[in-house]
């Protein structure tokens, strides 16, 4: 990975990595770069179809808990979905199951997680607490 990020490292302009210059360097078949695209054409449109379609599901959303409205994604893809070839579900089976509803709340206290090693990283204290803490009385 070490090739890989110099080669990103010598794409910067004016602080900014802009994506189509990566794409541009690695069509060079020496860049270390290029076998991390796919380049073969209909292979690469069918692959981003295939992410065109989980970005319009993702930004489906509908409304929960009826005194306070909150919008939420109407769909979710769950850790063992994932694992046995991907799919979402609706958000309403999830929260009525609690088997699927512990592995969304599972997923999140990940995520929660992460955010907090990642600000501890660049010195940021931030309290998670709270959210913590309604994850808990949710699972």
């Amino acid at each position: 990975m070490n090739e890989v990020r110099t080669a990103l490292e010598q794409l910067f302009v004016n602080g900014l990595l802009n994506p189509e210059s990566v794409v541009e360097h690695a069509k060079d078949i020496s860049s270390p770069l290029h076998s991390h695209f796919e380049w073969d054409d209909s292979e690469a449109a069918s692959k981003y179809r295939l992410h065109q379609a989980r970005t319009l599901i993702r930004s489906v959303k509908i409304q929960v808990n009826k005194s306070v409205p909150v919008m939420v994604r109407a769909f979710v893809s769950l850790p063992s979905d994932q694992q046995s070839g991907g799919g979402y579900r609706r958000m309403e089976d999830v929260v009525n199951n609690d088997f699927m509803l512990r592995q969304l709340t599972q997923e999140i206290s990940n995520k929660i997680e992460q955010w907090e090693r990642k600000a501890s990283e660049i010195g940021l204290v931030v309290d998670f607490g709270s959210v913590k803490e309604s994850i808990k009385k949710a699972s």
